[in-house]
């Protein structure tokens, strides 16, 4: 609440009517969750390029143990380029999942190619409600 606040105000300030704007609570991903094998891969606003160098939010249970991985060198290759570049350094199955591996999530900003609800806000939440 106290977020969803503080971006309206943010609205306010810049003239914005913040009616017009849809916020939208994500709770921020978990181990056990579908989809904790994959990469997220921020590209930039026309999805040509990375953005942020890619990281691994947890540890990777492999074929030598729990390890961590990444976060890898990809600013400026292309989304493609930097998958393979991770698919190329895990290569083995996560242990606890037998036939689970690594897999890419490529992710546009909001606003820019194909996901662009330019009035879009989106809040990461933990369980605890910490914002994100």
């Amino acid at each position: 609440a106290v977020c969803e606040q503080m971006i309206r105000k943010g609205l306010r300030e810049l003239d914005l009517p913040w009616k017009q704007f849809k916020l939208e609570k994500r709770p921020k991903r978990k181990k056990n969750a579908p989809g904790y094998n994959k990469v997220v891969i921020v590209t930039d606003m026309l999805a040509e390029t990375v953005a942020v160098n890619p990281e691994y939010p947890y540890k990777w249970n492999g074929a030598d143990g729990n390890r961590d991985i990444g976060p890898w060198a990809c600013v400026g290759l292309t989304p493609e380029a930097c998958c393979n570049s991770i698919l190329e350094d895990v290569t083995d199955e996560n242990a606890a999942d037998p036939g689970v591996y690594i897999e890419c999530q490529i992710s546009v900003p909001v606003g820019g190619e194909g996901n662009s609800d330019p009035k879009r806000i989106i809040i990461k939440e933990s369980t605890d409600g910490r914002v994100h």
